[in-house]
């Protein structure tokens, strides 16, 4: 069986392929630009950073922590597609099947729907004890880079993929606004 023909590994590895040259492309622009710099060179100067700050190993941590949250929302897809749950979602493939004004509506509205989502998981990442066990992790980037735009913890990069889910299932949408 070559990988293609595999309903879990290719999708797993195509949506880890995508969102991580996306990753990787945002966040070096974004460094390149904005990175923390003494006064006068590229970026902006980073107000009360430690002198023990050690940048290598800070970025290092985002890094790693983002690839392995890439790899789960690969995996969430991996699932979507190899059970077949795809199926019976409301993603259509011609625009001729809705409106046009549909199409241009679905995009708000899963921008509404999933920064919902978003907001309430965030509030819960916040209580003690989901805090101490979960989201603590993303929060160590106390100088944070465009690294750590995917920093999270396993379980947290599990919540954060799965809220895409139910859109998947709720709101009719074309395969193009992704």
């Amino acid at each position: 069986m070559n990988l293609q023909q595999n309903p879990f590994l290719y999708p797993t590895l195509y949506v880890f392929t995508l969102y991580g040259l996306r990753y990787l492309a945002m966040a070096s622009l974004t460094w390149l630009f904005a990175r923390p710099t003494p006064r006068g060179g590229w970026g902006r100067p980073h107000a009360h950073v430690p002198a023990a700050f050690n940048a290598r190993r800070h970025i290092g941590r985002e890094l790693v922590f983002s690839v392995l949250s890439l790899a789960i929302f690969g995996m969430v897809n991996g699932v979507l597609w190899s059970t077949g749950a795809l199926k019976h979602s409301l993603i259509y493939l011609h625009f001729a099947d809705h409106p046009a004004w549909w199409f241009v509506l679905s995009i708000p509205a899963m921008v509404v729907l999933h920064d919902s989502f978003f907001y309430w998981a965030h509030r819960a990442m916040h209580t003690r004890w989901l805090y101490a066990r979960v989201h603590r992790l993303h929060h160590q980037s106390v100088h944070p880079t465009a690294f750590a735009a995917y920093s999270f913890h396993p379980w947290e990069a599990l919540v954060e993929a799965l809220i895409t889910v139910p859109m998947l299932f709720i709101i009719p949408r074309t395969r193009w606004p992704s």
